[in-house]
Formats: C-alpha cells, structure tokens, sequence
C-alpha cells in the first residue's frame, strides 16, 4: 500500500517576453522578499568595493589623464547593469539577469521590465494576502466547529 499526495508550489509564473520565470509566494520566500532592498544594497555594495579596488590598483588611471578606453566603458556599462541583475537575481534566483540578458541584451529595457515585474508582483500579492487571510479564517471556523462537536459527544 501506498499513499501519494500531490504537493503544490506555491508561487505564479511571470513571462517576460518569451522566457517564463517563476515567483515563488512561500512563507519563506516572501519574509525574503520584503528584505530585497537591503539586500540589493548589500550586493552592489560589495561589486562597489570590486571597483574601488580595481582602481587602487591602477586599472583606471587613464581616466585620470582623459583617456576614455573601450575597457573603462564596458566597466561603466557593467557598473550600471550590476543593480539590475542584483534585482532580478534576487527576486526570481541566481542566474536569472544572465539568461534573460542571452535573449534581450539591453539592460535598461530589462531595468523597465523589472520595475513593471515589481509593480504587478506586488499587486498579486496584496490579492495573495487576502486569499490567505480568508483561507486562515476558514480553517479557524472549521477548527471551532469540529472543537463544539467533540464537546457535545463528551
């Protein structure tokens, strides 16, 4: 004999043009997602003192003089692409600014996107916590119900 039971994820799916990622709306998760802002901080923070050190060591010094090279731009560029991939990585899993980069190479389209992503998730879960809210309701009356059946047997 054996018991099989389907275990549900929680979460929705979220397309972004054609690659489809997935929200995940556990407990646990979403404790997580409301810390996302410092944990954005913290990252780029940390690729901050990548740069700074970076240059301490020389690697910018041609700045210093007006020398613009292709390396300085693509360090500026990644600088600026380094919040978005923070954010994406952050609310839907390492990797995820990478392979959505693979597909659409243009971070400031993908920056748009993750602020219209940040809009719509947040409206889903203000429906999510209401759906919760009632559920949790639900089972508590249900709990009182069975509790007064069994007092009444006694």
């Amino acid at each position: 004999m054996s018991i099989q039971i389907e275990v549900k994820r929680s979460g929705f799916p979220v397309k972004l043009g054609e690659v489809e990622l997935w929200f995940d709306t556990s407990i646990e998760n979403l404790t997580r997602f409301f810390e996302i802002e410092d944990e954005v901080n913290n990252r780029f923070n940390e690729y901050q003192k990548e740069i700074v050190d970076k240059s301490n060591n020389g690697k910018f010094d041609g700045l210093k003089e007006g020398e613009i090279s292709k390396e300085t731009i693509d360090e500026a560029l990644a600088l600026e692409r380094k919040t978005t991939e923070i954010k994406y990585d952050l609310v839907f899993g390492d990797g995820t600014f990478a392979k959505l980069y693979k597909v659409y190479p243009d971070y400031e389209a993908l920056d748009e996107a993750f602020y219209q992503v940040d809009t719509l998730i947040g409206a889903e879960l203000e429906k999510l916590a209401i759906e919760r809210k009632n559920k949790a309701k639900s089972r508590a009356n249900e709990y009182k119900t069975k509790a007064k059946a069994k007092k009444k047997k006694k």
